[in-house]
């Protein structure tokens, strides 16, 4: 099809209208849409397949928008796809294979971000942040609140389902009449296809921009809103050899809504507990240090408004925060966002040691931070255009409060803007400079980095190209750096090729990416292709090759690194497998003489069976050896089998159990977790954890844990508290509105 008439049709496709009804009798959450209130609202229709081949007609599906004045309701109504619907009853924010819909809401129609409540065809429930850029399909689950939802199949494979968000859940202008971008997506497993409301297409450099706008519609005003989650985490512990030893740490979060727009939020012991436990991670031979997610609600509100370009804010550096404050919100077209924490337990520098020559480099050490008080802060204002585009700047502080020493300090400023060029270019920038103490000889270091990238979208090929740098002298000491004094870039092309041959498509590309030091001596280059294929069975895979020339220690190597993904299956069944393979330095010399080029290789298997949709096993192998040679004796070696068992017994309780056995590390896991989650606040938690050796033999420590939580919330606005904007109900009609073409972005690279 011609990109003119590609173009035009878009243009009429995208950039609607729906306004919501207004209804005074609030449905029943039931997954029934036989209510009077569904039955006279229009229904949303036209679905259009965005991946694996955009513009094909979606199966039937019909969405429906109610709003009262608490809420907004959404009925959907999915018609048979080719296979039965895949939607079993797991824990929340665990349905990445699942039939399911998603409402995308962006409250400020700013384009930078907007909330994604999805619904599996069950009614089990998942929430995120869509950010701009990243893929449809997969988000970051790490945000959780409150709503209801229901599902229920129907004996023709067709299913229906209703949701309740409260709009105390959200955020959203204090303005009388509401207009939110919305996008709606519904997604099948088996053929492996995602569809969405307005059309969207590659060929445009946003998704957020392709957004229909709900509205107008009133929502409650700003008022006194408070939630209060007190926890209490308890445990009973035995050491072998150790007498019995108890724990008891109460901890808690708040929230208090100063309006629609802002909010304040405060914790005191925010803590992870055995239910949040990081995923094991290979250890072995590993150059930088490893990276991991967050998990406590307060850290990640408002997440995408703190993260810049830069790796400033990495809030798993404040390790064990006694108290924590956020401000977050908005005022119009300026967001802003403040961060404070007092930290027991600060972290040393990521940036000790220059890996390309051997060298070590001023930072904080572990002996800075031994007995040490960290207070960190971050102050945040950004200006948003509302096509996707704005300026922002930030200001980092971190004060190391030692009891018998001088207090060191870290401070950075710096800024960004971003900015759509056009209906398929987009750009970026972030530059800022830093200073930070440090006890030798009492001197301060003093920095700057920065990076700049263009990015094409399309249908047919997309390109990247970025430019960075960052000075000897940068230190970022809340974010998380791995390596300083390197300038470098990146280029990466890649086509879409669609319906070849037993591909549903095939997206070949090519990536080269390089770093100098600030002798010009180059530190890491790296160029290679790659390949993404999605199999008319539904099989994904993506494979890539690359040839590099890496200096560590002061010594150059040149090899090569091959690897993969793979994963698909039947319905109820699935196994995905990743490989890596390729010489690799010994990162883990202690001196010249044990510097060497040694071979790696490892895969990482896992096979989830699904019975009788409320209970799921899994098993996973993960196999990583590092040896002198190809054939020769092994240096590392790792291999951790883990098994889970879970059954949900509703959508409230279930049971998980595990067992893990790590042969290398000579340990061995066992735990059980009965779990009640009534929301992501409202908790009980009651488990069993034991370690052994991995012979079975002999017991080194167990555990018997409980935690606690209850999600408190004031009462929301009465009906009567104020005047809706729009008075008499509001029939909801979609109006062709003309504005610019913008694109959604694929799904990333394995998902």
């Amino acid at each position: 099809m011609p990109p003119l008439l590609i173009a035009a049709l878009t243009q009429l496709a995208r950039g609607q209208e729906v306004i919501p009804t207004r209804t005074i009798e609030a449905p029943s959450i039931d997954g029934d849409l036989s209510e009077a209130a569904w039955q006279t609202t229009p229904a949303i229709t036209g679905f259009l397949m965005v991946d694996p081949k955009e513009g094909d007609p979606a199966p039937d599906t019909e969405v429906r928008l109610l709003v009262d004045d608490r809420h907004l309701y959404v009925g959907v109504r999915a018609a048979p796809s080719k296979h039965p619907p895949t939607a079993p009853i797991v824990a929340r924010d665990q349905l990445l294979f699942h039939d399911w819909v998603e409402i995308l809401l962006d409250p400020f129609q700013k384009g930078r971000s907007a909330f994604a409540i999805r619904v599996n065809a069950r009614g089990v429930q998942e929430d995120a942040v869509f950010v701009e850029g990243e893929g449809l399909w997969a988000h970051d689950t790490s945000w959780d609140t409150v709503f209801r939802s229901e599902g229920r199949i129907h004996e023709d494979g067709g299913w229906t389902v209703e949701v309740a968000i409260p709009f105390r859940s959200l955020r959203y202008p204090s303005v009388p009449e509401q207009r939110w971008g919305v996008t709606l997506l519904r997604f099948t497993p088996r053929p492996w296809s995602l569809y969405a409301w307005p059309r969207l297409t590659d060929n445009a450099p946003s998704t957020l921009g392709q957004a229909a706008t709900l509205g107008p519609f009133a929502a409650p005003p700003p008022r006194l809103r408070l939630e209060v989650q007190p926890t209490l985490t308890g445990s009973l512990t035995q050491v072998a050899g150790q007498a019995l030893g108890w724990g008891l740490q109460p901890g808690g979060s708040g929230r208090w809504g100063v309006t629609s727009a802002l909010a304040l939020d405060a914790a005191v012991n925010p803590d992870f507990s055995q239910i949040e436990a990081d995923a094991p991670r290979v250890t072995s031979n590993i150059k930088f240090p490893l990276e991991f997610e967050e998990k406590r609600p307060l850290f990640l509100e408002a997440a995408d408004l703190m993260t810049t370009p830069l790796p400033l804010l990495y809030t798993r550096s404040i390790a064990d925060p006694l108290a924590a404050l956020k401000f977050t919100g908005r005022a119009g077209p300026v967001a802003i966002g403040v961060l404070g924490s007092v930290d027991e337990q600060p972290t040393a520098s990521t940036v000790t040691t220059d890996l390309a020559e051997g060298a070590s480099l001023p930072g904080w050490r572990p002996r800075d931070v031994r007995g040490a008080t960290a207070v960190a802060s971050v102050a945040r204002l950004r200006f948003d255009t509302g096509d996707g585009g704005g300026a922002g700047v930030v200001f980092h502080d971190k004060e190391l409060i030692r009891p018998t020493e001088d207090t060191l300090a870290n401070r950075v400023l710096a800024f960004d803007a971003q900015a759509e060029m056009g209906d398929h270019l987009s750009t970026s920038v972030s530059a800022g400079g830093s200073t930070l103490d440090v006890s030798d000889g009492g001197t301060s270091l003093l920095g700057a980095a920065w990076v700049a990238e263009l990015d094409r979208s399309g249908r047919t090929w997309e390109a990247s190209l970025e430019q960075r740098g960052t000075t000897a002298g940068f230190r970022a000491e809340n974010g998380f750096l791995t390596e300083v004094d390197r300038y470098g870039g990146a280029l990466g092309l890649t086509g879409k090729i669609q319906g070849a041959g037993p591909f549903r498509w095939l997206s070949p590309g090519i990536e080269i990416d390089g770093d100098v030091d600030g002798n010009g001596q180059p530190t890491f280059v790296t160029a290679g292709p790659e390949l993404e294929m999605m199999w008319v069975p539904g099989i994904y895979s993506q494979t890539s090759l690359a040839l590099i020339q890496e200096r560590v220690f002061g010594v150059d190597f040149r090899r090569w690194a091959q690897e993969g993904y793979a994963g698909g299956g039947p319905r109820g069944f699935d196994l995905g497998v990743d490989w890596w393979l390729g010489p690799t330095p010994h990162y883990a010399a202690q001196d010249l003489d044990d510097l060497y080029l040694g071979f790696t290789w490892g895969a990482e298997a896992e096979v989830e069976a699904e019975l009788a949709s409320r209970v799921t096993l899994s098993y996973a192998i993960t196999l990583d050896t590092f040896r002198e040679s190809a054939f020769g004796d092994a240096v590392y070696n790792t291999v951790i089998h883990r098994a889970i068992a879970n059954a949900n017994f509703t959508r409230t309780w279930r049971i998980r159990t595990l067992a893990q056995i790590d042969p290398s590390n000579e340990e061995a896991l066992f735990g059980a977790l009965l779990a009640w989650e009534k929301n992501y606040g409202t908790v009980f938690y009651l488990g069993y954890d034991e370690a052994r050796t991995a012979d079975l033999r002999t017991m080194q420590e167990r555990s018997v844990f409980l935690k606690l939580g209850v999600l408190w919330r004031n009462r929301d606005a009465k009906p009567d508290d104020h005047a809706p904007a729009n008075d008499a109900p509001l029939n909801p009609q979609v109006e062709p509105r003309r504005r610019g073409i913008h694109p959604p972005y694929r799904l990333s690279k394995r998902g």
